[in-house]
């Protein structure tokens, strides 16, 4: 039970707090190194994403070479998130 409640976003401080700071205004880029470090849960992580791209705000994964404000469709990130989560 504790693993899965770890991947939920409303369990991870440090990522709620990134938002928050994006919601304030104070960050308009997001840099990951994966996304898997940024969420292990598809819909989460999309959700996420769709928030930060309405907020203005680019998140770039470098490992799968996403840049969100290029970025044309999400289906790439749906089916890369996927696997993230199946890890």
């Amino acid at each position: 039970m504790k693993v899965s409640q770890a991947r939920k976003k409303e369990c991870r401080d440090g990522l709620n707090s990134l938002i928050d700071s994006c919601e304030k205004g104070f960050v308009d880029l997001v840099i990951t190194k994966s996304i898997s470090r940024f969420s292990r849960n598809t819909t989460d992580c999309l959700e996420l994403v769709r928030k930060l791209i309405s907020l203005n705000v680019t998140v770039i994964f470098e490992k799968e070479n996403i840049n969100t404000d290029s970025m044309e469709s999400e289906l790439m990130l749906s089916i890369l998130s996927s696997l993230a989560e199946s890890e």
